[in-house]
Formats: C-alpha cells, sequence, structure tokens
C-alpha cells in the first residue's frame, strides 16, 4: 500500500507517506502522531522506498 501511495502523481511533492489502521483518523493529525509514537516499532514497521519520484524541489535530487 506504502508503495502505491508513494507513486502517485501528486506524491512527488512530499518525501513522506504515512499509512495508518483503519481505526485511525487520517486527517487528525494528533491521533496519527499519537498511532505512530504507541503503536509502531520503528525496527519493524518503517519501509523505504529507494528511486521513488521525486521533484527539482527535493534537495536530494540534486
Amino acid at each position: 500500500m506504502l508503495h502505491l501511495a508513494s507513486q502517485s502523481h501528486s506524491a512527488c511533492i512530499g518525501r513522506n507517506s504515512v499509512v495508518v489502521d483503519e481505526d485511525i483518523d487520517p486527517s487528525d493529525l494528533e491521533e496519527v502522531r499519537w498511532a505512530i509514537c504507541i503503536r509502531s516499532d520503528p525496527a519493524t514497521s518503517i519501509d523505504m522506498v529507494i528511486r521513488a519520484w521525486s521533484s527539482p524541489l527535493d534537495a536530494e535530487w540534486r
């Protein structure tokens, strides 16, 4: 799912995509932050998508 979200046309503007469970309201930033801090394990919960779309505004693109 993350790979699909990061490959959409508008995703080239942003560097990060966050995917949450269905019981978390993605429009509530505090709830998303809470879920990231409490529910996730950085060692197993983070996927890096290498060579994804970007834009010339991305500092690492240059």
